[in-house]
């Protein structure tokens, strides 16, 4: 017997729609709820920073510059040793580069965050959230 919309009555499409259509969505019903009085949280990139355990941390913005007048500085933010943000070609007499993120980089709980520089300088901040 082969199966076909055709043998199935108007009830039983109705049935099937509407356990499909009544099932909710795994989206969080509230934003998440960010953590402490002063939630934000910043690095100079002089030491690797280690997410907190049942926490996300979301990096919204970006500060690098060059170092030197004879190089060009490169500076790389990484998550668990992979590159996250990378940018190059900055030099003392340049404009730094500067980012601030609409929706953040996320980086969850005990994901070590750490910076790679050469000839330039980095920071980054963000804010502390659950998951």
């Amino acid at each position: 017997m082969q199966f076909s919309f055709r043998n199935i009555g108007f009830g039983a499409i109705t049935t099937i729609c509407v356990l499909f259509l009544g099932q909710q969505a795994n989206a969080l019903s509230t934003p998440s709820i960010e953590l402490g009085s002063n939630p934000v949280v910043s690095s100079n990139c002089t030491s690797d920073y280690t997410v907190p355990s049942g926490q996300v941390l979301i990096v919204t913005d970006f500060v690098a510059y060059g170092t030197s007048n004879g190089y060009y500085g490169s500076a790389i933010i990484k998550k668990d040793g992979a590159d996250l943000i990378k940018t190059g070609g900055l030099l003392v007499n340049n404009p730094a580069t500067v980012a601030s993120f609409r929706t953040g980089f996320k980086a969850e709980g005990s994901t070590v965050v750490s910076c790679q520089t050469a000839y330039a300088s980095l920071s980054w901040s963000g804010y502390l959230a659950r998951p």
